[in-house]
């Protein structure tokens, strides 16, 4: 997947080559990431970072439970995620939305619905 700059938000992850990045300055043709420790990444080659696919690792990391013993995830009672066809249906207050695949679009929504940005715990 290519990223696209129109689907960027600050704090959002990614890969670059095997380190853990974080976007810290978007402009309109290109951004600038920075891994845990603080160096810097950033580029304006958008190919040398790849989105993180959503697993239930990065659930967890983000705070959501699994609801034992059905496959549904929850944070904060009005998400819920179901596993199903290679990605996560996010059903928010009783409606089913759509499927992601990264972690990217996890922040993103998250953010969308709830006006606050997502905790990744490491």
């Amino acid at each position: 997947m290519a990223l696209l700059i129109n689907e960027l938000r600050i704090g959002n992850y990614f890969q670059h080559g095997e380190t853990l990045v974080e976007v810290s300055i978007i402009y309109r043709t290109h951004f600038y990431c920075e891994s845990i420790d603080r160096i810097c990444h950033g580029n304006s080659l958008q190919e040398n970072f790849q989105p993180i696919s959503l697993t239930e690792e990065w659930l967890f990391k983000t705070g959501f439970l699994v609801d034992v013993p059905s496959p549904i995830y929850w944070y904060k009672g009005d998400f819920k995620f179901i596993h199903d066809n290679g990605g996560f249906l996010i059903i928010f207050k009783g409606l089913k939305l759509h499927y992601i695949q990264y972690v990217h679009q996890l922040q993103n929504l998250y953010f969308e619905l709830t006006g606050e940005g997502l905790v990744i715990k490491e």
